[in-house]
């Protein structure tokens, strides 16, 4: 079943053609990865994929569902873009629980699970200001995978984090494929990462996606 479609997608910036002509379709139960240097349009292209960002030509459906006529596709995405944000005066505990809220899908146990999954305890009342950037990575992975949504966006998951937590995180996004069968698309900059995780691998370049693998 396709999940995400994208169609003829182009982005400007002050006259300056960002996202060419972009199109990318994700199935569920897959794994596309997107390379491409600093700069060259994967985080905006998610941006627009998450509709925080808007975009004048091109359409993007998720679910079959044009995401500029319809917001009912929001309860089945989940993302990470660039820097995960948080209240930064509230424990990690206490952000995942408010975010819960929005779409009452999990209880409190499901999300102290996550927390444990990734080596994060509930139970630790610091603030998130005084995260390192590893647990702020690990919290923004959990927001996006928690309620086990349709589409899951990972802008460079691993980033900031060790060894030992990059197989942690392979081994959940492994998991949301195969035991949730959610529909992935994920960048990075390590390519030996992207070609294990991967079923399909694209290049982002001076605008222009062009499909490598699958």
């Amino acid at each position: 079943m396709c999940v995400l479609e994208v169609l003829e997608l182009e982005k400007n910036f002050h006259g300056e053609t960002i996202l060419k002509e972009i199109n990318l379709r994700v199935n569920s139960a897959e794994i596309a990865g997107i390379v491409g240097e600093n700069a060259s349009g994967k985080s905006v292209l998610f941006k627009c994929i998450s509709g925080l960002m808007v975009f004048r030509k091109g359409k993007i459906k998720i679910l079959g569902e044009d995401i500029t006529r319809s917001a009912n596709y929001q309860k089945e995405l989940g993302a990470l873009i660039e820097y995960p944000a948080f209240i930064p005066s509230y424990s990690g505990f206490r952000n995942l629980s408010l975010l819960s809220k929005f779409n009452k899908k999990i209880n409190n146990q499901e999300i102290k699970r996550c927390m444990h999954r990734l080596g994060l305890d509930p139970e630790d009342r610091k603030p998130v200001k005084k995260y390192s950037l590893g647990m702020r990575q690990k919290l923004g992975i959990i927001a996006a995978v928690m309620e086990k949504p349709k589409l899951i966006l990972l802008d460079e998951p691993t980033n900031n984090l060790d060894e030992a937590s990059v197989m942690l995180v392979h081994e959940l996004i492994r998991e949301m494929k195969e035991k949730y069968k959610s529909a992935i698309l994920m960048t990075g900059h390590n390519h030996e990462e992207i070609q294990n995780l991967c079923d399909c691998i694209y290049e982002l370049k001076n605008g222009v996606l062009t499909k490598q693998k699958g």
